[in-house]
C-alpha cells in the first residue's frame, strides 16, 4: 500500500510523533498511530493546572475542616485500643489528639479521591497529549496530598516516635508504606524530567498497580470507617473499568480493517 511519513506536532503542550497511514485493500484505510509523549520537552499551560489543584486544595481544606467537626461531633469509631502483646503504647488515640488523628485519615481520603482520575487515565496516556497531560497533573496532585497525609501521621500523630509508629496496630506496614511512597515520588520525578523510555515505562506501571493495591487494600480490608471502603471500591471499580476500556480500544484499533 502507500505509506505517508510520520510527522511530528504538538497537543496540549506534549511532543506526538504520528506513525504512518496505510492504505490497504478494496481501498479502505487501516490507521495506525503510535503516539510517542516527551514529557520531558513539554511546557504545560497554566490553565490545565485549575481543575487538578483546584480539586487538591479544596479535597485538603475539606479534610482539615471535617477533621475539626468530626472531633467535635464524637463520631464513633474513635476509642482507645485494648493492650495488646505488640502495641506500644498499650493506647495511642485519646481525646486531646482526635483532631490529629482525623486530619491524617481524611488526607487519605483525599489522596484516594485525586488517585480516581490519576489512575484511570493512566491506562490513556498514551493515546493523546490531553490524556498525557492531566494523568501527570493528577498523578502529581494526588502524590503531593498523600504527601500531607505522610506528614502528618509521622511527625504531627506518631511525634516521629518511629518505634510507636512500627509497634501499633494502626500501622500495618510501616516500612511498606514507606517504600511506595518513595518509588512513588521517583516516579513523579521521572515524569517531569524524562521520557518514558521502556525501563521507565516497566517501573511506572508497576509503581501505578502498587499504589492501587495499596489503597484498596488499606481501604476496603483494613479501613474502619464505612467511608474508607466506599473510596475503596470506587478506586478499585473506576480503575477496572478503565483498564478494560483501554485494552478493549487497543485490541479494536490493531483487528485488520
Amino acid at each position: 500500500g502507500v505509506s505517508a511519513k510520520p510527522c511530528q506536532k504538538t497537543v496540549a503542550g506534549f511532543n506526538v510523533t504520528s506513525g504512518h497511514r496505510k492504505l490497504g485493500q478494496f481501498g479502505s484505510t487501516n490507521l495506525e498511530t503510535k503516539l510517542q509523549i516527551n514529557i520531558s520537552d513539554k511546557s504545560i499551560n497554566s490553565r490545565s493546572w485549575l481543575i487538578p489543584l483546584g480539586v487538591m486544595i479544596c479535597l485538603l481544606l475539606a479534610a482539615f475542616i471535617a477533621a475539626q467537626l468530626a472531633a467535635g461531633a464524637g463520631i464513633s469509631g474513635l476509642h482507645r485500643l485494648e493492650p495488646t502483646a505488640t502495641s506500644n503504647p498499650p493506647a495511642d488515640l485519646y481525646p486531646e489528639n482526635s483532631v490529629v488523628y482525623y486530619q491524617t485519615l481524611f488526607t487519605a481520603w483525599a489522596t484516594m479521591v485525586l488517585l480516581i482520575p490519576a489512575l484511570s487515565i493512566f491506562w490513556f496516556r498514551k493515546r493523546s497529549g490531553r490524556a498525557a497531560e492531566q494523568w501527570l497533573l493528577f498523578w502529581t496532585v494526588s502524590y503531593f496530598a498523600f504527601l500531607i497525609h505522610i506528614f502528618w501521621a509521622i511527625f504531627i500523630y506518631f511525634e516521629a516516635d518511629f518505634k510507636w509508629m512500627i509497634n501499633t496496630p494502626r500501622v500495618s506496614a510501616f516500612w511498606p508504606d514507606l517504600f511506595v511512597s518513595a518509588w512513588w515520588g521517583v516516579d513523579v520525578l521521572l515524569a517531569w524530567i524524562r521520557a518514558e523510555e521502556r525501563w521507565v515505562r516497566i517501573q511506572r506501571v508497576a509503581v501505578h498497580v502498587i499504589v492501587f493495591a495499596f489503597f484498596v487494600v488499606a481501604s476496603v480490608y483494613e479501613g474502619a470507617f464505612v467511608m474508607s471502603k466506599v473510596l475503596g471500591l470506587a478506586l478499585a471499580y473506576s480503575v477496572a473499568v478503565a483498564a478494560i476500556v483501554a485494552i478493549v480500544q487497543q485490541r479494536f484499533a490493531k483487528a485488520p480493517q
